[in-house]
Parts: structure tokens; C-alpha cells; sequence
């Protein structure tokens, strides 16, 4: 299986995955707190692909910046813990985002997503990674990766969503290629 990334280190619990999907490129896991609560306000900075039920996150146009950032708040706690910002994680976030100047913008304020079907807030998630070989991903780390990090640059993220209330599940809700 491929290696969590620090910083889902806390908030990801690994699921075993089966013979025909397990290798050292796939990683999937549920979210939960590290106080023990699987239920979360998902925020992002508020871009909407689609239209109806089938919206999913996307991208937000902010004073002409694109920014795609998912976090999330415990319903138990209130901590509130990043999944992924594109300015940071990923191969284009954690290669390529420190030259490029854009970890030093501001980050844009998050909005609470609601249910396409109940408008409710609290969900559950799952999210799987699709990442390189170690071998690979050192190859063509530009210098970057070592030994230590590799698995930070992974290539895709992809995070499934299902509501508290009404439990409509939205599969590739967050759907983003890192490279």
C-alpha cells in the first residue's frame, strides 16, 4: 500500500484493500478525528463543478487566483484539519509549488458544503490516493523527493462523500489530478 502522507497522518485511518486493487501506488483510508468522530463539516474554497446532485468541488476563481483547498471540522471537537490544498500537496503542490511563489498567497475564506439532497452539512469520507513507485517518483523528483517524502508528490487524490442525514453518497466529490 502506498504510504500515507504526513500530513493525513492524523485524520486518515487505512482501509486494507483487496488483492486486485492493493499495490504500492494505491492508498485509501477513512477520515476520522484524531478524538475519535467520523462526522465533518467539508470546506472548501468554494468552487462548484456540475449543477443539481451531482455538484462536486472544484476549483474557486478568487480575485483572479485558482485555488482548490479541502478541509474539515470535526462535529465532535471543532478541530479543524486539511485534506488537501493544491498549493501544498500532491506532485504540483509540494514539487513544483514552492518555486512558483504560491504557498505565500493568501488563502481564501471556506465555505461549508451542503448535501445535494438534504442541504445538511455533516458527512462521512473516504479518500484514496493514486501515487508513483518510490522508484519513480525519486527518478523524476526533479531533486526534490528523497527517501523521506516521495510519497508527498502522489499524482491523483480522490475523496467519496456521504451524508449524515440522508446518506446520499457522492463518489469523486474531490476528483484531482496532482501533476
Amino acid at each position: 500500500m502506498y504510504p500515507t502522507p504526513k500530513h493525513l497522518r492524523a485524520i486518515v485511518k487505512p482501509r486494507q484493500l483487496d488483492d486486485s486493487e492493493a499495490d504500492e501506488t494505491s492508498f485509501a483510508g477513512d477520515l476520522r478525528c484524531p478524538c475519535g468522530g467520523d462526522e465533518f463539516l467539508l470546506l472548501h474554497a468554494g468552487g462548484v463543478l456540475g449543477k443539481g446532485k451531482l455538484k462536486d468541488v472544484g476549483y474557486a476563481d478568487v480575485n483572479g487566483q485558482h485555488f482548490l483547498i479541502v478541509k474539515v471540522r470535526c462535529t465532535k471537537c471543532d478541530a479543524e484539519h486539511t485534506v488537501f490544498d493544491d498549493d501544498y500537496h500532491g506532485w504540483n503542490g509540494y514539487v513544483c509549488a514552492p518555486e512558483e511563489g504560491l504557498r505565500d498567497r493568501p488563502r481564501p475564506p471556506l465555505t461549508p458544503w451542503e448535501c445535494s439532497n438534504c442541504g445538511c452539512m455533516a458527512h462521512r469520507a473516504v479518500v484514496f490516493l493514486i501515487g508513483e513507485s518510490r522508484e519513480h517518483a525519486l527518478s523524476e523528483g526533479e531533486g526534490v523527493l528523497t527517501d523521506d517524502d516521495w510519497f508527498e508528490a502522489f499524482g491523483a487524490i480522490v475523496m467519496d462523500i456521504e451524508c449524515v442525514t440522508c446518506e446520499f453518497k457522492r463518489g469523486g466529490w474531490l476528483n484531482h489530478e496532482t501533476m
